[in-house]
């Protein structure tokens, strides 16, 4: 029980802040999902103060357009054609965000 509920915790470090863990938790949980922790979009969850982001700036997840929402589709060419990067993503999410509350 103590094992699963360490894990968990290391699990919702490693989403939200994975610059919070130890590198040698971080590799844990590398190897225990299969490398798939480093395909999360990140970027999405800065909006909430977490600096997801914060150890894999450049990275931007490959999608495949068919399996993504419209608004994915938006944010994506708006980063690509203002060249900004994560500040433009950050106030483009945080503005949807604030609309639906």
């Amino acid at each position: 029980m103590l094992f699963a509920i360490s894990t968990a915790v290391l699990f919702h470090a490693g989403m939200t802040e994975p610059q919070n863990l130890k590198p040698s938790y971080y590799q844990f949980l590398t190897k225990v999902t299969g490398r798939k922790l480093h395909d999360i979009n990140r970027h999405l969850m800065t909006v909430f103060g977490t600096n997801s982001n914060a150890l894999m700036k450049d990275f931007w997840p490959v999608f495949d357009r068919k399996h993504i929402s419209l608004h994915m589709v938006k944010l994506i060419q708006d980063k690509e054609a203002c060249a900004m990067g994560n500040e433009l993503i950050k106030d483009l999410t945080f503005n949807v965000v604030a609309k639906r509350t």
